[in-house]
């Protein structure tokens, strides 16, 4: 199983729109897992953007930088989906990856349009309520989705706590080792 983090839409426009104490969560949890999982780390970072929507926010871009560029990819998107870009599924691709850590905003639109066409194409789906917000994400339908159809932590750091030990849970609650 090979691993990349995936950092969707985390750009200063999208975070004004949703609540204060889930922007300052999601940054707080999306630093934690770049720092432990990829400057720390061997895993890529991949940062997809919406075009023309601005930068990704200054906070996480300072981590991003620390990342060693050989394991990190930048890709514009112009609709909701990731897979959108072509080149973003070629690099997944290239990369080897089958399994991909989601983080970002907004968890019922766009996290969600990636990670349905990531399930679709065979990828395994990762992710922790701390690590995505959305205009309605409440353990409602989102979250609902995301536990059916991949692996959904309470926090990154049962997630990064699980993944230290060489093991993720499955969609059972089971679980299987990781490397």
């Amino acid at each position: 199983m090979k691993l990349a983090v995936v950092l969707i839409d985390m750009q200063a426009r999208f975070l004004r729109h949703i609540a204060k104490k889930d922007a300052k969560r999601i940054l707080k949890a999306s630093i934690m897992v770049i720092k432990e999982l990829c400057v720390g780390g061997e895993i890529p970072l991949v940062v997809v953007e919406y075009a023309g929507y601005g930068d990704t926010v200054r906070t996480l871009e300072k981590k991003i930088e620390r990342v060693p560029e050989c394991r990190r990819k930048l890709f514009l998107k112009s609709g909701w989906d990731g897979f959108e870009c072509s080149e973003f599924s070629r690099h997944l691709h290239y990369m080897g990856v089958d399994t991909l850590l989601l983080t970002g905003i907004y968890a019922d639109c766009c996290v969600k349009a990636t990670a349905e066409s990531a399930v679709a194409n065979g990828y395994e789906i990762v992710t922790a309520y701390s690590l995505v917000a959305g205009t309605d994400f409440d353990y409602g339908g989102s979250a609902r989705w995301y536990k059916k159809n991949g692996i959904f932590y309470e926090s990154e750091i049962s997630l990064l706590e699980d993944l230290g030990k060489g093991k993720l849970k499955n969609k059972n609650g089971w679980f299987k080792r990781f490397f």
